[in-house]
């Protein structure tokens, strides 16, 4: 008995969960060790980032989301024997 590993969905959506934490946790705590002396320097940058993850997180809600419509689609068709 063989088992199927997790599908590439998963690891896309880990992916896309890690991605917000890196640039929205954890490279701000990074930045902000070393005083605000440091951190005034990288707040473009860290904003950039930060946004970038919110893009890529609800990008992938709305691929999600377009994607559970068209099951829905299909399955109710399947229903009505269209």
């Amino acid at each position: 008995m063989t088992t199927k590993g997790p599908d590439k969905q998963l690891w896309i959506g880990i992916c896309v969960l890690l991605y917000p934490t890196i640039v929205g946790i954890v490279l701000p705590i990074l930045a902000m060790r070393d005083g605000p002396t440091t951190f005034t320097g990288y707040i473009r940058t860290l904003a950039f980032l930060f946004i970038s993850g919110l893009v890529v997180l609800i990008g992938y809600m709305a691929y999600l989301a377009s994607r559970l419509s068209r099951r829905h689609k299909q399955a109710t068709r399947q229903r009505l024997g269209g």
